[in-house]
């Protein structure tokens, strides 16, 4: 009887363990995910472990965000900018005071300025490798191909893609390939 307590009240604890939520401790709240669908998983700074998210969970400073296969997310940032997050994509967002970075690793994100308003928006820089693509308020679709170059389309206003040392200006309606 003991044995069969003793086993049952370790199982309890190992599936609670097992189910719980990690925290965020004193991170800085900088957005929401306002829409997912299929699998998003969402790993903190300090932790090792991606855990799944719902629709309507903070994104804090810092954090990375990958998708799956026939997945997405979408991640409504406190200055109004929607990044969209595509299927098999990873990207982990940081801010500063003026500027809002964003480390693309691979796959199709989004990002939708059409929302922000006011004089001293924060720029939004996506890095990938080494290029960096900047945008103030814009609207591009970035695309990191199989030999690692990139697909930058811009649909309103204009981006400066730094590769290198080489600094070029994509505007509206116009379509880069980064390599």
């Amino acid at each position: 009887g003991a044995s069969a307590l003793l086993i049952t009240s370790l199982s309890i604890f190992l599936y609670a363990d097992f189910n719980r939520k990690i925290d965020a401790g004193d991170a800085r709240q900088i957005g929401t995910i306002t829409f997912k669908r299929q699998v998003a998983q969402r790993k903190y700074l300090a932790q090792v472990v991606w855990e799944d998210v719902e629709q309507d969970v903070p994104v804090y400073n810092n954090d990375s965000i990958r998708t799956a296969t026939n997945s997405e997310a979408v991640i409504h940032l406190g200055d109004g900018t929607d990044i969209n997050i595509d299927e098999n994509s990873m990207i982990m967002l940081s801010t500063l005071e003026n500027e809002i970075n964003i480390n693309f690793e691979h796959g199709t994100i989004s990002a939708n300025r059409s929302g922000v308003s006011g004089v001293d928006i924060a720029a939004i820089n996506i890095r990938s490798q080494d290029t960096t693509v900047s945008i103030d308020k814009s609207n591009i679709q970035l695309t990191q191909m199989d030999n690692q170059s990139l697909d930058l389309t811009v649909s309103d206003g204009s981006a400066v893609v730094l590769s290198g040392k080489e600094e070029t200006t994509v505007n509206a309606n116009e379509k880069a390939l980064i390599s």
